[in-house]
């Protein structure tokens, strides 16, 4: 048991070391190893803004697509593969949620208001 939490700790600490430097793939390129490491570390959280959860979009065969609500940067993740050969598949604006677009342009004229006072 000691030699199993021995391994994860020492994985950990590799993940944290390979995450220094923030890359992020293009449009139809497999993601780097920090998207990797960002997807292991925080779940199905959006590697793209940090801020947006992946929602599961169309799919087919053996892959789906998921996409951020947020940013609407789309992934093609095959699961049985691993997340090694997730592609990026680009930002869908139509998939950008209404009413964070408008909280953007509310906080834009807010920000202008206060600005000029």
């Amino acid at each position: 048991m000691k030699k199993i939490k021995n391994y994860f700790k020492k994985k950990k600490a590799s993940i944290v070391l390979k995450t220094l430097k923030k890359e992020i793939s293009k449009n139809g390129q497999k993601i780097t190893e920090w998207e990797v490491n960002f997807f292991n570390k925080n779940g199905w959280q959006c590697p793209n803004c940090e801020k947006g959860h992946l929602y599961e979009g169309p799919s087919g065969g053996m892959s789906t697509n998921i996409r951020c609500r947020i940013c609407g940067q789309g992934y093609n993740i095959t699961p049985i593969l691993g997340l090694e050969n997730t592609e990026n598949i680009g930002i869908d604006e139509s998939w950008i949620d209404e009413q964070y677009i408008r909280s953007l342009k509310l906080n834009k004229i807010k920000n202008e208001t206060t600005r000029k006072n």
